[in-house]
């Protein structure tokens, strides 16, 4: 049953990515265009659990915090990947997967088998595989960028971690909805800040704009609901490496299948040893 909802994850995040990946290359070219599409998402997310907003001041708190870092990661990240290589950016990221793990050991006792860590371990030469140049290259703008975005997505997982074994986990949907109200909220505060700083109107919305907005935020809102309970009851060291992973090897086949974009040996390479990472984690 935990490998099925880690496999529903992979499938929602990976869903969640093509849709801004598609409207990223038609539409996007600056900074505030992303800020306005990411309030999109945020907003239709929490849309669909406004049933839920009646819940503990603690739920509420807790989702401001994940709404904040939400904007937060987000915007590093994006910056990130334009001012640096966009393949080691996401490796950096992936990479924070380390951070909850740690904490679930430190502070939940969870312990690890030779055979798990040595998957871990494994899944995570598959992320540097996927890397395609020289870390000598990084520029000092972009290693902050990617420092930042590290931290906060690690720190993004380690709240939801604290949420999920709280005593208000069954109020995850209400959680949802919270951390992408505040994460709207503060997205379009930034948008206009941005709008208004340039003095011009730097992103024109369209009807596309709502349509796949709507959609990936659908997806996110549903994805943020079952991660959250999944957090809950599945080991850190078994769920985010096997996500991780998983969701390395399906975005890679869902860019060949449908950008067009083509694998080199070692990248290819890369998603066999992630596979082969995934195998040696379920044994």
């Amino acid at each position: 049953m935990n490998l099925i909802t880690i496999f529903c994850l992979i499938i929602l995040a990976t869903s969640k990515v093509t849709l801004q990946g598609v409207y990223a290359r038609k539409y996007i070219s600056d900074l505030s265009g992303s800020v306005y599409f990411n309030g999109i998402i945020f907003l239709f997310s929490s849309l669909i659990f406004i049933h839920s907003l009646k819940c503990s001041l603690t739920t509420v708190l807790f989702g401001f915090a994940f709404g904040i870092l939400t904007v937060l990661f987000q915007l590093c990240y994006i910056q990130a990947m334009s001012a640096g290589n966009v393949s080691f950016t996401v490796l950096t990221v992936n990479s924070s997967m380390i951070l909850p793990i740690l904490f679930s050991a430190i502070f939940f006792d969870e312990t690890f088998e030779q055979l798990r860590v040595f998957g871990i371990l494994t899944i995570a030469f598959s992320l540097v595989l996927s890397a395609e140049k020289s870390f000598k290259k990084a520029k000092r703008k972009w290693f902050c960028l990617s420092a930042c975005a590290f931290l906060f997505n690690g720190c993004l997982s380690i709240c939801q971690q604290i949420f999920g074994k709280s005593a208000y986990k069954d109020e995850a949907a209400a959680f949802v909805a919270y951390s992408y109200v505040f994460a709207a909220i503060i997205s379009f505060m930034l948008y206009f800040t941005l709008k208004l700083k340039k003095k011009r109107k730097a992103f024109k919305p369209s009807r596309s704009t709502v349509i796949y907005g709507m959609s990936a935020g659908i997806v996110l809102g549903i994805f943020q609901l079952v991660n959250t309970r999944a957090i809950s009851t599945i080991d850190a060291g078994l769920l985010f490496p096997v996500y991780n992973g998983g969701t390395l090897i399906m975005s890679a086949l869902t860019g060949v299948l449908l950008f067009k974009d083509t694998l080199k040996p070692k990248q290819i390479l890369s998603v066999i040893v992630g596979i082969f990472g995934i195998v040696l984690i379920n044994l």
